[in-house]
């Protein structure tokens, strides 16, 4: 569940155009897609790559993204759907509650960053044993 927690809530920032959003949920996945180095060699891991191009290609948006000025034609924004159910939680959640949770989800990614990065040292040392 907070595997869960963490990638829904990086979702969230990342359709909202958060820098950091991306460069976690970009991070984590790279870290966790190249500590399962045997599992890349299994068709599982072409699809692990496959999103991992994904996840660098959101980054790489996010951030140019970022860099647009708000008054510029380009800066405009497509219109937010709202007619089906999956339109309000895909397209009006997200800018209802990245505000709400954005203060959490640095601390919380941030604390899940440094226990995967301790779980990740634990493993490495009892094989080096």
């Amino acid at each position: 569940m907070l595997v869960l927690l963490f990638y829904y809530l990086g979702g969230v920032g990342v359709r909202e155009r958060s820098r950091y959003a991306a460069t976690i949920m970009f991070v984590m996945y790279f870290v966790d897609t190249v500590f399962l180095g045997a599992a890349l060699l299994s068709a599982g891991g072409v699809i692990r790559v496959i999103l991992l191009g994904l996840l660098l290609s959101n980054l790489r948006a996010t951030w140019v993204a970022s860099g647009w000025q708000p008054g510029s034609e380009d800066a405009t924004l497509p219109p937010r759907l709202t007619d089906t159910l999956g339109d309000k939680l895909s397209d009006q959640s997200p800018m209802w509650l990245w505000p709400k949770i954005r203060i959490f989800y640095y601390i919380y990614s941030a604390c899940f960053l440094a226990f995967m990065a301790l779980g990740l040292l634990t493993i490495l040392s009892r094989t080096v044993d």
